[in-house]
């Protein structure tokens, strides 16, 4: 068992309106990002799966090329390889519960999708 405080955790900041605290178990991650209105993130996507938890603020989240916003109190379900961008339309604090990050999450690097519509596109 451990024990964590978010105040007591140093900030990753991918921008400077753009700040990320890690805790991450054996399976498990949890990511505390704080933005500034206006703040943007490219389209991107992951591998994995993602929930994502307005504590306070509100975020527009463009999925597939529809609009989503999530409010305080609110969680959106990302399923994996699910291209996505990000709006903060104010000063957003979020949680996101994704699996244990590995190193090149310290940059938050972006996949190629593998997903388009509705369907999976899969490789041999």
């Amino acid at each position: 068992m451990r024990y964590y405080h978010w105040d007591e955790l140093e900030s990753v900041a991918l921008t400077r309106d753009f700040l990320r605290k890690f805790v991450a178990g054996e399976r498990l991650s949890i990511v505390r990002t704080e933005t500034n209105k206006g703040t943007c993130l490219p389209d991107r996507c992951f591998p994995h799966e993602a929930f994502i938890v307005v504590l306070e603020g509100a975020w527009r989240i463009r999925v597939n090329g529809h609009d989503v916003v999530i409010g305080s109190n609110q969680l959106l379900h990302l399923p994996p390889y699910m291209k996505h961008d990000v709006e903060s339309l104010e000063r957003t604090s979020v949680l996101e519960i994704l699996p244990q990050p590995d190193a090149s999450w310290v940059g938050m690097g972006e996949m190629e999708p593998i997903m388009e519509d509705e369907n999976y596109l899969w490789g041999v």
